[in-house]
Parts: structure tokens; C-alpha cells; sequence
């Protein structure tokens, strides 16, 4: 996970993101969802690209109020409890 690239890892998402929301089969609207790492990813992605949903199961969400403000939607955190 150390080895990620922040930029290139965000670039990624940004470019596929895109494609998926102008896809001839796609509706244009665009979710992501991740767990754990993958968490933390999908929340990158839709503060670096406006999509309609996010879940994060387990994700790193701690981010800067001022990224969290460009979100315009509703974000799903899943923490795990103690006794799952």
C-alpha cells in the first residue's frame, strides 16, 4: 500500500471514473464503494471526481474540511463495531 502513488492512483480513478459516466451502456451515473484501502480510495476519488454515491467500509476518511465540502452527495461509512 506504501508503494501507491497518490497522483498516479488518483489520475487512475479520475480517467476511469470518466469513461465509466460516458459509456454508450451507462446511464451516466457513476457510484464507488470501497473496504478497508479501498475505502479511503473511493472517497479519493469522488473528492477528485463528482460521482452520485460513495461507500466506505473500513476506509481512512480523515480528510480536510474544505475537501469534504466539494462532495455533493451523501457518503456511507460502515465502522466496524468491537463485537462484528
Amino acid at each position: 500500500m506504501q508503494a501507491v502513488d497518490p497522483e498516479a492512483a488518483t489520475d487512475t480513478a479520475v480517467s476511469w471514473l470518466g469513461w465509466l459516466k460516458t459509456h454508450e451502456k451507462a446511464t451516466g451515473k457513476v457510484a464507488v464503494m470501497g473496504w478497508c484501502f479501498g475505502g479511503g480510495w473511493a472517497l479519493n476519488a469522488s473528492i477528485a471526481e463528482p460521482v452520485d454515491a460513495t461507500v466506505v467500509y473500513y476506509g481512512r476518511v480523515e480528510k480536510p474540511v474544505d475537501q469534504l465540502a466539494r462532495l455533493k452527495l451523501y457518503v456511507a461509512d460502515k465502522k466496524r463495531r468491537a463485537d462484528d
